[in-house]
């Protein structure tokens, strides 16, 4: 009798264990958290011999994160990128009588990963996931271009100790800016430190492999010939970043970066280049100006210039994208910027020089333009403009946006 009460009472408990499990997931099913934005973009580019670009194209991101079930949560994130005017080369549609804007109409997944936080102080997380180290460039999210890259990857960040970020990942996919699914195996490794409020330090070793058998439109290239291997390689550096109150309302703005690229898993032996960029500037209340000089090197015989495959690339050397693939002989960008914000409208402007980095050769110039305005929480709207005068590389190039964009 007493043998039965126990079998009952442990079914008993069974069943209200399998309840509570029932419970626990349909709470996180249902309590988790919707991620949902929009951006309409009215986009113009202007070059000598073509007709001029124009493209009106909407980007809707819907996505949905559970709440933690046994410390596992899992994302998915859909995009959408509607193509409303479509005069323009998007680089898949043969439409090379324009200038190109890449951002093809698409439809895919964004992100879907699941993650785990039952480590103290560590996310591990597997899936298609956004991955932004740093600043963005060497490694980010194109988050300027509609359709965003991701990375299929499993990565890891542990922040156990005060101030100290450990992150690495590995990815074996890419889907990049024209929602092409490009193979690949990337080693990430990123160490990070806190030294003060507003100012860390960072080192880093990022490698890339492209395993595509046949060229992918838009997929990274690195000027040489020959098959996307061609182009594998190892980037390590270290950055230093940040700023510094040194006066009521006044602080002091420096940045110092340092990276070596070689070749890695049967890339060109041509692959040797260095980058280097340091910058310093003053902030006063919510104005700013800084300068800042740049070296993407070449080699020693000025035949391959230092690349950024995994990047953010729009955000770096003029929005105008004429340096997205970095020319065989290098580049060197002299830059100023100036910044505010005036009744709640943020205010920039920036004007570069570009020449050779292995001789003294004069790429050309740019300015670009930005207003941004917060028209309430969630809804911002903007203006920018971009104008590259070309010396001896590449053509003028004018490019403007006019833009919208909601998130809830």
């Amino acid at each position: 009798m007493r043998s039965g009460r126990t079998v009952g009472a442990v079914a008993l408990l069974m069943g209200f264990l399998r309840m509570a499990a029932a419970h626990d997931l349909g709470y996180a099913l249902t309590h988790g958290n919707v991620d949902f934005s929009l951006r309409p973009r009215y986009e113009t580019v202007t070059q000598p011999g073509k007709d001029r670009a124009q493209a009106l194209t909407l980007r809707t991101l819907f996505g949905y994160e559970t709440a933690s079930y046994d410390r596992l949560r899992v994302m998915l994130q859909l995009i959408n990128v509607a193509s409303l005017v479509s005069h323009y080369n998007s680089l898949l549609n043969q439409e090379t009588r324009y200038p190109v804007i890449a951002d093809p109409a698409a439809t895919n997944v964004n992100q879907a990963y699941v993650s785990f936080r039952g480590l103290p102080a560590t996310t591990l997380r597997a899936g298609r996931q956004i991955i932004i180290l740093n600043n963005g460039r060497f490694v980010g999210n194109a988050g300027f271009r509609q359709n965003m890259q991701t990375f299929d990857a499993v990565s890891a960040k542990n922040q156990s100790i005060r101030g100290l970020t450990l992150y690495g990942a590995y990815s074996w996919r890419l889907k990049d800016i024209l929602d092409a699914l490009v193979p690949v195996r990337v080693g990430l490794v990123n160490v990070r430190y806190q030294l003060a409020p507003k100012t860390a330090v960072s080192v880093y070793s990022y490698t890339y492999e492209n395993r595509a058998h046949t060229i992918i439109p838009g997929a990274a290239s690195c000027g040489l010939a020959g098959d996307p291997g061609v182009c594998n390689s190892e980037t390590a550096g270290i950055r230093f970043a940040g700023q510094a109150p040194v006066a009521p309302d006044l602080r002091l703005l420096y940045t110092a970066d340092y990276a070596r690229q070689w070749p890695e898993a049967g890339g060109s032996p041509l692959i040797e280049a260095r980058y280097y960029h340091a910058g310093g500037g003053l902030g006063l209340g919510p104005a700013f100006i800084r300068a800042d000089y740049a070296v993407m090197g070449s080699n020693a015989a000025g035949t391959y210039g230092f690349q950024t495959p995994l990047a953010t690339k729009h955000a770096f050397n003029g929005w105008a994208e004429v340096f997205l693939v970095t020319p065989p002989a290098g580049l060197r960008s002299s830059y100023v910027t100036v910044g505010t914000r005036f009744f709640g409208t943020h205010l920039m402007a920036r004007y570069y020089r570009f020449a050779a980095a292995h001789t003294a050769l004069r790429y050309g110039h740019e300015y670009d333009l930005s207003l941004l305005y917060p028209v309430r929480p969630g809804l911002s709207a903007g203006v920018q403009y971009a104008n590259y005068r070309a010396d001896h590389y590449a053509v003028n190039t004018q490019a403007g946006w006019v833009f919208l964009s909601y998130h809830y």
